[in-house]
């Protein structure tokens, strides 16, 4: 093996301080000496650090990744969400309006029909049977009627 030969100088009298310095020769192994400026022992590292610093911005970076697909996924569901909280308020208000029309007009078949498809809408289908059943009663042959009725029944 090839030796790397360093001399070191050594101060023998440490109480006082003295200009006479002894000499004296160390050897090392070049296998345990790592290659460049520095004389750390190498320990059979198999990641170097670049190799470190790689490894990490590659992890660091599909986390990153996750984290921006994820919140794609949840602000496109709140989006959603919002569009379906405006409909059934829409539904909601249109409900109502037509519901304050029925006290003008009580014996009127289409009121009663489109308050059971609202109704149906927002998912009361027993409020739904009833007004389909109050409309049915003013016009029992209503194709309208019968297809709502077949709809809600389901």
């Amino acid at each position: 093996m090839n030796k790397l030969w360093v001399s070191v100088r050594i101060n023998l009298m440490k109480k006082k301080p003295s200009k006479t310095l002894k000499k004296e020769t160390v050897v090392f192994e070049s296998s345990n000496v790592k290659q460049g400026n520095s004389l750390f022992p190498k320990i059979n590292r198999f990641i170097t650090e670049s190799w470190k610093f790689i490894l990490v911005s590659f992890i660091s970076g599909l986390i990153l990744i996750g984290i921006i697909i994820q919140s794609l996924g949840l602000y496109s569901g709140l989006q959603a969400q919002r569009e379906i909280e405006e409909q059934r308020s829409k539904t909601e208000k249109e409900l109502a309006l037509w519901k304050n029309s029925l006290s003008k007009y009580k014996n009127y078949r289409d009121i009663y029909l489109k308050i059971a498809s609202l109704e149906y809408q927002l998912g009361d289908k027993e409020a739904a049977r009833e007004d389909l059943n109050k409309a049915l009663e003013i016009d029992p042959n209503s194709e309208k009627g019968r297809q709502l009725e077949k709809i809600v029944e389901m």
